[in-house]
């Protein structure tokens, strides 16, 4: 939702947008899968995975905030494997290294590449391809940037650190230059609840604007205390009662052709 107010502005080449208006999918996102916030990432996973079964997409942060003692751990990992089929990385740290800007204010410093130069942009891919690595046993195929804000990361960077698809607030594009418009629904707007609103109202009025846009429902941790969790399971309810399916962020690109 963080992107709502001060988003990433893609340049996108409207010959290369696929049109989804044919496809009756959706696909849901947990950011901020981190050791910390184990306890809520939990109870998401076992509350969504009755409605979308394993076509859930874990956006991993390796190292929260930085802490040493705040890395993935065996049980994140468990619970991941168990519930998710597919896992993103969602930045290195979640923590901005700006002070004075009023994005990083409103996300409560989660614009992790804001301000970044581009080789310590790429640093922190390195160095969450490894900890994805090392716990999953294979680098991340998918990247989201923390508050949507890729800074200087660029489509060669990430190409060149394996990942295939990146996903910003309003697209998502796979390596192949292929890209796909997106109606996101994301209800944590950082340290003002209440901006929830807004995210929903954003995600309504994109799709509604033009169902060439591929629903995805973004969740976050806060959505559990702020009321949100329940919002986004009925807008998923909804979505299955009117012959949409859920499918997994790395697939999508394979139904392109088959519909």
């Amino acid at each position: 939702m963080c992107g709502i107010i001060c988003g990433i502005i893609l340049h996108i080449d409207p010959n290369s947008l696929v049109d989804v208006s044919i496809m009756p999918y959706f696909t849901v996102v947990v950011h901020d899968v981190a050791a910390p916030l184990l306890h809520s990432i939990q109870y998401m996973l076992h509350t969504l995975q009755p409605f979308v079964g394993n076509t859930i997409n874990a956006a991993v942060v390796p190292c929260w905030h930085g802490n040493s003692t705040h890395h993935v751990t065996a049980m994140l990992v468990h619970l991941v494997n168990a519930y998710c089929g597919d896992v993103l990385l969602h930045g290195f740290t979640h923590l901005s290294v700006q002070t004075y800007h009023p994005l990083t204010w409103l996300t409560e410093c989660a614009n992790e590449f804001s301000g970044l130069d581009h080789v310590t942009a790429a640093d922190r891919l390195g160095q969450g391809q490894q900890w994805m690595y090392e716990w999953f046993g294979k680098p991340a195929r998918g990247f989201v940037p923390p508050a949507w804000q890729f800074g200087s990361l660029t489509p060669p960077i990430l190409r060149a650190y394996g990942f295939h698809y990146w996903m910003g607030y309003t697209c998502l594009e796979f390596r192949e230059r292929t890209r796909y418009p997106l109606a996101t629904w994301s209800w944590d707007a950082g340290r003002i609840a209440v901006l929830g609103l807004v995210g929903d109202l954003v995600g309504h009025v994109h799709y509604r604007l033009s169902q060439r846009r591929l629903p995805c429902i973004v969740f976050h941790p806060n959505d559990v205390v702020r009321g949100y969790f329940a919002r986004g399971l009925q807008l998923i309810e909804r979505l299955l009662l009117a012959g949409y399916q859920p499918i997994l962020v790395r697939d999508i690109e394979k139904i392109r052709g088959t519909t």
